[in-house]
């Protein structure tokens, strides 16, 4: 069952820009589709924080479902994962607000939380303590954080929403790193990708999905068909699974399930990706 998660019941002014800010535009489309589609997601302490924060959350543009749809297809493999290891350790990289902590806990878990120190402080403001949550202050590129996971219970990493922000030689040598470290264990990773032509737009003119609001750049951007070939490229890394947003759910987005079989649409999506270690 999810708490409270705000420590203070008083509004609370958030000023940030760049990636961090994204982790506003990621709360305030999650708490949307929790209270509209609360049977599709439910996610009550999004709901309460996006209430608290005292920020212009419809600058980013008119709700979509695509945020919440990542956070759920995450949960169910988390949760598979657990099954199989409940005493396991989740590192999630890069996750701002979010809650999946609360949502998927089982009581046992350890969970490790990766982010700039912006969003970690936001974190130990707004969200619960545990003793089995440790929040570290860290890119996920520095090596550094690895030293802080334990993974001899089992170990799944998050990288939802992270990876687009990176170079492609910064991604590989992240995923290479982590492979390398943890390739022993029975470990899985998350992590999800936009196609090449929206990596190109927020590189030229900018991606605005407001007249407001522009993202960040975006320079790793690639095609469903390119994965396995990309993969390739880390030793014992192995694509497990790689499915489109729109087919992940496709009740919650039906014209563009239909679209997505389209030659075109089923390779230029955006991607969720769950990868093996070892």
């Amino acid at each position: 069952m999810q708490s409270s998660p705000v420590k203070s019941k008083e509004k609370i002014t958030v000023d940030l820009s760049g990636v961090p800010e994204t982790l506003l535009w990621a709360l305030g489309l999650r708490a949307h589709e929790a209270r509209t589609n609360p049977g599709f997601f439910s996610d009550p302490m999004s709901v309460e924080l996006a209430e608290r924060i005292d920020a212009d959350v419809a600058m980013f543009g008119k709700p979509n479902p695509w945020f919440a749809v990542r956070a759920k297809y995450s949960d169910e493999l988390v949760r598979r994962y657990l099954e199989r290891h409940p005493e396991a350790t989740v590192v999630s990289l890069g996750e701002g607000l979010e809650t999946q902590f609360w949502r998927v806990d089982n009581g046992r878990l350890r969970w490790v939380s990766v982010d700039l120190p912006e969003a970690i402080a936001l974190r130990q403001r707004l969200l619960p303590e545990s003793q089995r949550l440790t929040n570290l202050e860290s890119s996920a590129l520095d090596p550094g954080w690895m030293d802080g996971v334990d993974a001899s219970s089992g170990l799944f990493i998050s990288a939802g929403g992270l990876l687009m922000y990176f170079k492609e030689t910064e991604v590989v040598d992240l995923l290479t790193r982590i492979a390398e470290r943890f390739g022993s264990c029975d470990a899985e990773l998350f992590f999800d990708t936009i196609p090449p032509w929206l990596s190109r737009r927020t590189l030229g003119k900018g991606w605005k999905p407001s007249k407001r609001y522009q993202t960040p750049p975006m320079p790793f951007g690639i095609r469903k068909s390119e994965l396995e070939a990309f993969t390739a490229k880390i030793p014992r890394l192995q694509v497990l699974t790689s499915l489109l947003y729109f087919k992940a759910f496709p009740r919650r987005a039906r014209l563009l399930a239909l679209v997505a079989r389209l030659p075109w649409f089923s390779d230029n999506g955006p991607v969720l990706v769950q990868t093996r270690i070892g």
